[in-house]
């Protein structure tokens, strides 16, 4: 039928079971191989990462470090899952995920910037913590159900009085960013991984196959592999940054390596850049 649109008849295992069989092994092996310096270096600057994570000493009242150690491994860990959902094509996928990483770095750089910092963050989560309350009073079925018991009247009460007399207001991530001089990476990188959040048409464009007039023609599930470059990049980049925050904070004499695998990045980029001009 003339303007029908169709998904994809199933013609494989992938068609069948999708990312959960085997299907997708042959696309990781192709990913890997075609990108094999970008997952490389991904992998070698996170081990790096990790193992002087591991190395740090700090005194558990320093609620300075504490906090930053808890940031940077929530970092790490989203760019190791960037990492894996890179090797499936879940590209899109994985710029939800960079987008959680990269607010997590805006937060990193403002703990190690400023120590009063510390006191702010903990105490906008006040604020969530009575959204969840009132929000729990108006439904009586899970997940609310063990909050409700704990969110009575008297309790909510309290937790408003106690925001309006400590005036607890809620962080704002673009004025961080202005104060850390990092405006640049939120109005570009931080703004086009917003779009990948919500369900909007421009986060939908990459499931639809379109035909030379630019009508869609299919609906596309399947894995991308345009994208994990960039995805991998975005990921040591963020890394690296964040390693060097830790730098400041703990002395940890790391600066000739992060330079080396600043470097390394700028160069494998500039080389990928080169081969798809080509």
């Amino acid at each position: 039928m003339a303007g029908a649109i169709h998904c994809r008849i199933p013609m494989h295992d992938f068609d069948k079971t999708g990312y959960l069989g085997e299907g997708i092994r042959q696309f990781q092996e192709s990913t890997l191989a075609s990108f094999n310096q970008f997952f490389t270096l991904s992998r070698n600057v996170c081990g790096f990462a990790r193992a002087k994570l591991l190395q740090l000493k700090w005194d558990n009242t320093d609620g300075q470090k504490v906090l930053s150690c808890c940031l940077f491994s929530k970092i790490l860990n989203g760019v190791e899952t960037t990492h894996i959902l890179s090797t499936y094509g879940l590209t899109h996928e994985g710029r939800v995920i960079l987008r959680s990483v990269l607010e997590g770095f805006f937060y990193l750089r403002a703990t190690v910037s400023d120590r009063c910092f510390v006191k702010e963050y903990i105490l906008a989560d006040e604020l969530n913590r009575l959204k969840l309350m009132e929000a729990a009073k108006k439904y009586d079925h899970p997940p609310f159900l063990d909050i409700r018991k704990y969110a009575t009247d008297e309790v909510i009460r309290v937790q408003r009085e106690k925001i309006k007399k400590q005036k607890i207001e809620n962080l704002n991530l673009w004025n961080i960013a202005q104060k850390l001089g990092l405006q640049h990476i939120y109005d570009s990188l931080y703004r086009l991984l917003s779009t990948d959040i919500h369900a909007s048409v421009r986060s939908l464009e990459q499931y639809m196959q379109t035909g030379a007039t630019g009508d869609v023609e299919s609906v596309d599930w399947g894995p991308q592999s345009e994208d994990v470059p960039q995805n991998l990049s975005m990921g040591i980049d963020t890394v690296i940054r964040s390693l060097k925050c830790m730098d400041n904070l703990f002395g940890m004499g790391i600066r000739d390596e992060l330079s080396a695998y600043m470097k390394q990045l700028q160069t494998i980029h500039q080389e990928h850049e080169k081969r798809e001009a080509e």
